[in-house]
């Protein structure tokens, strides 16, 4: 639940600076009797409607790796690059989506300390595909962005409002 909310906050982020869940519920009489309509907008927008505005956005995000000497072949260690790269987009993009675990531990002994700090990232991207790619020659570095369609999102979105 609580990686539903962050996947809805950081989708919302991405449409305004700050989101604004609200339900408004409309209490009409006609000739069967009374009829209740719950509408949820956010940031004024009907849930039911952001699946047409989210359409034709995307969620865009970007990763690079240098490329090292570590093969006589340099195609060899550009592809590693532009895999790393590739994996480095992914998971920036992961990070829009979902949330990230850090847990930290810190010790002293002879005072002397330690720090031991580790992240954790668990998501499903579907879609993804590459936009760009360059090979900056004078930096080795491989740059690349990837992006994955909004839309779907909004199937997680009405669940948890649910």
């Amino acid at each position: 639940m609580k990686t539903l909310m962050i996947i809805l906050s950081l989708c919302l982020l991405s449409c305004t600076s700050t989101s604004l869940i609200q339900e408004k519920t409309t209490v009409r009489e006609n000739k069967a009797g009374r009829l209740i309509r719950s509408e949820k907008t956010i940031n004024g927008y009907l849930v039911e409607n952001l699946e047409e505005i989210w359409e034709n956005q995307y969620i865009k995000a970007s990763g690079q790796v240098p490329v090292v000497k570590k093969y006589d072949d340099e195609s060899r260690n550009i592809a590693l690059a532009r895999r790393g790269a590739i994996l480095d987009a992914q998971r920036n993009l992961a990070e829009k989506v979902n949330s990230i675990t850090i847990t930290e531990e810190v010790s002293l002994s002879d005072f002397v300390t330690t720090d031991n700090t580790k992240s954790s990232l668990k998501a499903v991207l579907e879609n993804v595909e590459v936009v760009s790619e360059f090979y900056d020659e004078d930096k080795r570095i491989y740059k690349v962005q990837v992006q994955m369609p909004q839309a779907p999102l909004i199937i997680i979105l009405k669940q948890y409002l649910e």
